[in-house]
Order: structure tokens, then sequence, then C-alpha cells
């Protein structure tokens, strides 16, 4: 079935992978680490175990770069974990990991630069105490439960990190919602210097819709066709035209 936007519609998920996305609206595996901040244009770098290329650098700048580009992908690791366990994927239901090619990961990452490395650590850390595993070495059944019993209260020992715990969680869940359910990676229309759009060569009516069939996005999932396109237009006009405005 498609919808009037030209994409097809996605059946819902299992009612407990909803649940949990409402209760943690309201309130990893090794491959984690090595899918996030890939962008599409690194495909083959990835694939070829290059991604992180250090050729001509000396011994001590070399070092320094490994550290850096380690400690960029362990934290891009937690936040595609996260992304993935809230906005989950399914066969033929799409989710947050199949933007990743589209660099979500990297998008959530730019607006949570404030958030400190320690704090993300923190978070990946705190599973091992219950599960003898980071965050991001969990399987998605593990991150689920570990997430639904980290937003229980009283449900650790330690009341004070709980609290820290829930604060960076809610951060981090409400980026990746706003990221995701505002159409990434086609979440906004080419403009000029001065923020005119940049219309399609003959277009007359001035179309900004930035949705496309390439890709599911969150306004897809969420059942929003976004601004109007001049056919949805016309056929609004069509249905309107059909009514007896002067009655019987």
């Amino acid at each position: 079935m498609q919808n009037h936007n030209g994409k097809r519609k996605r059946r819902r998920r299992e009612v407990s992978r909803r649940d949990f996305i409402k209760k943690s609206a309201s309130t990893g595996t090794a491959m984690v680490a090595g899918l996030t901040g890939i962008k599409a244009t690194d495909k083959e770098q990835f694939r070829a175990g290059n991604f992180f290329p250090f050729i001509g650098l000396d011994p001590a700048s070399q070092s320094k770069e490994r550290s850096q580009a380690a400690g960029k992908t362990e934290r891009r690791a937690l936040l595609f974990a996260l992304g993935d366990t809230l906005i989950p994927s399914a066969p033929n239901d799409p989710g947050y990991k199949d933007l990743e090619w589209y660099g979500i990961t990297g998008e959530v990452d730019r607006r949570l630069e404030e958030l400190a490395d320690s704090d993300l650590n923190l978070f990946n850390n705190s599973s091992t105490t219950i599960l003898s595993k980071k965050f991001t070495e969990l399987s998605e059944s593990q991150r689920t439960a570990y997430l639904n019993r980290l937003l229980e209260s009283g449900s650790l020992k330690d009341d004070s990190l709980q609290n820290r715990l829930q604060e960076i969680f809610s951060q981090v869940r409400e980026v990746i919602f706003t990221v995701y359910y505002q159409n990434f990676p086609e979440d906004h229309w080419p403009r000029d210097a001065n923020r005119v759009p940049l219309l399609r060569p003959g277009d007359e009516h001035q179309i900004t819709n930035p949705s496309t069939k390439s890709a599911v996005t969150g306004w897809d999932v969420a059942g929003y066709a976004g601004p109007l396109t001049w056919e949805e237009e016309e056929r609004r006009r069509n249905v309107f035209k059909k009514i007896n405005w002067v009655g019987p």
C-alpha cells in the first residue's frame, strides 16, 4: 500500500517494541562500533579496513590521531546503539540504523557536541555492573531491558548515579527523536545566502518539500507527507470542487 506521497506505508512493529518506544518517550554488538560515523562515501574504505587512514604521519601524530579517532568511534558507537534501540528496525520496517549510511549518528553527535565524552563513557560502562558488558556490547533485547530498568525509580543501588544516567539518556533520546522525526536526511531545502529557497528550473509553483522516495525517513514512519507538493494541491482542489457549497 502507498500513501499519497508515493512511499510505501509500513506495517506496525511488534507491540513489545512499540511499548518500549512509548515508555522511553514519556519518561550492540561488535558491529555497532564498525557502523557508526561512516558516511556513504566511506563504504569502500570501511570494507577495506582503511576507514581511519594514517599514512604519512609520524609515530607521535599517528598515536594521537588514533586515540582521537578511537574516542570518536566509541562515542558514536553508543549514540548509534541508543538510536537503534529507541527506533528499532525490523524486516520491511526500516528504523534508525537504516539511515546510518546517510550519517544520522554524525548529525546526532553534532547536536550533542556539548555533552562530554566522560558522560557518554559513564553511561556506556554503567551496564557492566549488572550485565557484565558495556551498553554497546549488549544485544538489542538486553539494551531494551537495561533502559527499562534504568527508567524505574530505585532500580539501581546508587540513586545519584541513576539520576545522572537518566539525565544523560534523556538528553540523548531527545536529540535522536528530534533528528529522526524532523526527516533526516531529507530535512531541509537548499537556499541561497539570503535564505531564499532555490527552486528547480521551470518550477512555477515554488514547491519546497524536501522529501523523496529514496529513503524511508521519520516523516514516513509517522505518516506525515510534509509540505504539499503541487500534485497534492491539485488533488485536494479537485476534491473540493466536487463539494456542493450551496447546499440542497
